[in-house]
Order: structure tokens, then sequence, then C-alpha cells
């Protein structure tokens, strides 16, 4: 006997647009971050902090002064220099890039709520302005600190 398969629900084109963008970012930091963390640990003298160290140091329960103080001479920040991308700053480029999906899904669901079909101009306002504010914070995150 074969039963009728369920209806499948119907899904907002703003909230599949979300949905997609959110989906193919994630799967991409996720990606990134993998890789990175690979590294990270397979070659830890190329890192910032060596892992081994940091976690040890968190498990004690150091400060976080006391951590940044072993960083062996490296920059605060080098997410902008020439430096070659090894463990951990690719895990941060990953976070970055998951970061910034959400800025662009909350873009693309901005402009789906302004379809002709069905406008609705105060949630396309909303989904901007978080998109602004997201993708100000990431403009943030990839300044150098003074």
């Amino acid at each position: 006997m074969n039963t009728p398969a369920a209806p499948r629900p119907w899904i907002p084109a703003a909230h599949y647009a979300y949905g997609r963008v959110i989906y193919a970012f994630s799967m991409a930091s996720a990606f990134v971050c993998t890789i990175g963390l690979y590294l990270a640990v397979a070659f830890p003298e190329r890192n910032r902090l060596d892992p081994r160290h940091l976690f040890a140091g968190l498990w004690k329960g150091q400060a976080p002064a006391e951590l940044w103080a072993a960083d062996r001479g490296f920059s605060r920040t080098y997410l902008g220099t020439a430096r070659p991308l090894y463990g951990d700053s690719l895990i941060q480029w990953g976070m970055l890039l998951g970061a910034g999906g959400v800025g662009l899904a909350f873009l693309a669901a901005s402009l789906v709520y302004l379809r002709r079909d069905r406008r609705e101009p105060l949630w396309s306002f909303l989904c901007f302005i978080s998109a602004l504010l997201v993708l100000a914070a990431l403009a943030g995150g990839l300044s150098p600190a003074a």
C-alpha cells in the first residue's frame, strides 16, 4: 500500500534565502576552522601561542594577561599582515567568514522582503539594519589594533 507523502510546509522566501546563505557560510566556516585546528595542533611552533601551553594555562586558571605574555614577540593582531596563515590565524579567518555569512544572510533577506508580490518594508528595514550592524562589527574585527 502506498501512503501519500506529507505535504511540505510553505517556507517564506526571505527565510529560505536567509537559511541557504547561513548554511553555505556555516559549512565553509566550519571547514576552514577544522583545517586551522589541524594545523594549530600539527605545527604548534607556527602558531601565535602554542596550543599545548595555552590549554594548560586555561586549565590552571591563568589570567588573560599571563597568557598574552607568552606570545613570543608576535604582534597583537596579525590578520592584516603579510604573515602566512597558520593554525590559529586560519581559525580566526574561519570565524570571520561565519560572521560575514550572517551579515550577508540578513542582507539577502532584506532584499527578498522587498519583492513585488509581497512587500514588507518594516522587516526589510530591520534586516538591513541588522546586516549593517553585523558587517560593521566584522569590519571592526578586521581593522588592526592600535
